[in-house]
């Protein structure tokens, strides 16, 4: 039980600061890193794939998703969740795939955060279904009506991948 509740404080912590931790590892890519122009085309692709994932994603989950703690009180099963479970965290990855693609980086360093992701965001997921399938909450299943309005904070997340694009090109 002592692991139990070990992991769950490692995953709460990694949640809360998962900002935080982008940030650091954006500023190691940064410091790595040279833009590769042959490949940039598909890097950006990937990138705005992801945009329109978590806008997609945002659109019907809101405010819900920008929560620094676990609150897992339903399960969204319209729009774009009827096809994938974690649009948000998808379109996380193709952002994360989509810079690593067009940037010039050691193969360990890519590698490690391609892994560091994945640990994370599997943490992530393994948590939200044990607090779904725990028979002592009161979980439920529910469909969310999307709202324009709903997306509005996530044009943090378009000016941020701006800002990055920006700092690369500043660093040629």
């Amino acid at each position: 039980m002592r692991f139990g509740r070990r992991l769950k404080r490692i995953i709460e912590i990694l949640y809360f600061y998962r900002d935080i931790t982008g940030i650091i590892i954006f500023l190691i890519i940064y410091l790595f890193s040279e833009i590769s122009f042959n490949k940039i085309y598909l890097g950006l692709f990937l990138i705005f794939l992801g945009l329109l994932l978590r806008l997609l994603g945002y659109f019907y989950l809101g405010d819900r998703g920008y929560s620094l703690k676990f609150k897992n009180e339903y399960f969204v099963t319209n729009g774009i969740y009827h096809y994938f479970k974690h649009p948000i965290y998808l379109g996380n990855f193709f952002i994360l795939i989509g810079f690593l693609w067009f940037l010039k980086l050691p193969l360990f360093l890519s590698l490690g955060v391609i892994i560091f992701f994945l640990i994370e965001y599997s943490l992530f997921i393994y948590y939200e279904e044990k607090i779904a399938f725990n028979k002592n909450q009161n979980f439920k299943i529910i469909k969310v009506k999307p709202s324009l309005r709903n997306c509005l904070k996530e044009l943090k997340t378009l000016f941020l991948i701006l800002l990055s694009l920006f700092l690369f090109f500043l660093k040629i």
